[in-house]
């Protein structure tokens, strides 16, 4: 179970920085929030 949690996160660390990638706007837009 621990180690599925730490590959859930990793997954979603990896789709994020795909996704900031894409659209550097997104990254500014949830920071000012």
């Amino acid at each position: 179970m621990h180690t599925n949690f730490a590959t859930q996160r990793n997954i979603a660390f990896y789709n994020i920085s795909r996704r900031i990638k894409d659209r550097p706007a997104t990254l500014t837009v949830k920071k000012s929030n």
